[in-house]
């Protein structure tokens, strides 16, 4: 007999409409951006996702660490657990520099009573904003999803931001997938990060720390400038299951030193420029850096860290998992459905009509009506292009003289290319068109192992 699950195991998710005003941020500090170079003063604008789904995006305000937005938007938004607040500093030429970065449970800002709260952000700064949650319930003249031209959409505001900059936090590192310029090595395991084109590697934000992608999850220290340090709790209990009171806090004993040979750092990846005193290594483990570098670097003299993150691996620790405490919060019902659908997060494929009428029984994926579809339901006809990620094959319904044009994409090209977010941004996009007479909609939507 299957037990009930417990209301403190069940995650808070909100359905409705959304009106969020972005107000102002202050006690903004100058920040270190790639290369070393110091950014004073910066142009700050914010970016809010919805459980890594793009919401808005502000206007830039021009020299100031001190910016005041007053920007109203409003959106539906469905099955959404969590807020990210990002602010990013407008650049003449891209990417933008990350500034600073806060995630906030909607349970606790529903929770707390009030609409206007003021969080701190991290690693520095504070945002105040306003927010209103409309469940689904009392949202008035609720119609079907339809087209609507918003012609305030790119106005003043540029491009949108179409492909992402996903954020992965790891022990409160801030990673972000990263061109580089020259030649780097990874921070983690030491070994040569390849690649001349796209983006190579994972960069924190916060300390410059370059690390392999394949390796962003194995990371076993905190981050350094953070401005939030790690408080021992009261009790043994407070702890989570997989910290068990792990910390590693040896520090380095850096001294000036002139190298004979090319040398790259062993924090940021790059070389060491200079003839003499080029800079820093360890007197006890003979750890290479940047003069820059120094006070980004973690206390971990002495710890082979590939070893350790293996050995926590065995032990069924995920590295990159130690450090977060996730909430259990308890269950809370605010959508006036009598039966919650959840759709799997699928990157393929994804299937369209190949002609341009709709039937009404189609409009909509396939989970929604309760019809699932599988590979043996199709029998495929031939191949109607390729591309760097997936194809595109002519497909026929069994039992059926229906033909449809079935998009395959690799789940593993996707997930090296962290690109993850753009194939849900199309299958989101591709679903809504199911009422728009001129474009090509998604009829099912099913991934495979």
């Amino acid at each position: 007999m299957a037990m009930p699950k417990e209301s403190s195991e069940i995650e808070f998710r909100f359905t409705g409409t959304v009106d969020l005003e972005i107000k102002h941020a202050t006690d903004m500090k100058p920040i270190i951006i790639t290369g070393g170079r110091t950014l004073a003063i910066f142009d700050p604008y914010v970016v809010v996702d919805f459980d890594e789904i793009f919401f808005c995006k502000t206007l830039a305000k021009p020299k100031t660490l001190n910016p005041t937005w007053r920007e109203n938007f409003t959106e539906d938004i469905q099955d959404a657990e969590n807020v990210t607040f990002t602010l990013f500093h407008k650049a003449v030429v891209p990417p933008d520099p990350f500034i600073s970065h806060v995630m906030v449970s909607l349970e606790e800002l529903l929770s707390a009573g009030k609409d206007t709260f003021e969080y701190d952000l991290e690693p520095n700064g504070t945002l105040s904003f306003s927010i209103r949650f409309m469940p689904r319930s009392t949202v008035a003249n609720q119609v079907a999803r339809q087209f609507r031209q918003n012609s305030k959409a790119l106005e003043g505001r540029g491009h949108r931001n179409a492909v992402r900059r996903k954020i992965h936090i790891v022990f409160s590192h801030k990673f972000m997938a990263t061109y580089l310029r020259q030649p780097s090595f990874c921070s983690h395991c030491g070994d040569f990060i390849w690649g001349l084109v796209n983006k190579q590697a994972y960069q924190c934000q916060v300390c410059s720390m370059v690390v392999h992608k394949r390796c962003h999850q194995s990371i076993i220290t905190q981050c350094p400038g953070m401005m939030i340090e790690w408080k021992e709790p009261e009790k043994t209990e407070d702890l989570p299951k997989d910290l068990m009171r792990f910390s590693v806090n040896m520090p380095h004993r850096f001294r000036v030193h002139t190298y004979h040979s090319p040398h790259f750092c062993s924090h940021c990846g790059s070389l060491l420029w200079g003839i003499v005193k080029q800079g820093l290594k360890c007197a006890e483990c003979g750890l290479n850096v940047h003069k820059r570098c120094k006070h980004m670097v973690s206390s971990n003299c002495g710890v082979n860290q590939v070893e350790l993150a293996s050995l926590l691996g065995e032990m069924q620790m995920s590295p990159g998992k130690i450090g977060s405490v996730k909430r259990k919060p308890s269950k809370v019902n605010l959508t006036s459905n009598s039966g919650s659908i959840s759709s799997s997060h699928s990157t393929s494929p994804l299937m369209t009509e190949s002609n341009g009428s709709l039937s009404p029984e189609r409009n909509h994926l396939a989970g929604l009506h309760g019809c699932k579809l599988t590979v043996a339901d199709l029998t495929f006809l031939k191949v109607l292009g390729k591309g760097s990620f997936g194809k595109v094959m002519l497909a026929e319904m069994k039992g059926s003289d229906k033909v449809y044009a079935v998009k395959v994409l690799k789940k593993h090209a996707i997930q090296m290319e962290d690109d993850v977010e753009c194939t849900m941004t199309e299958k989101r996009v591709l679903a809504m068109a199911s009422g728009h007479p001129f474009l090509t909609s998604m009829q099912y939507c099913f991934q495979t192992e």
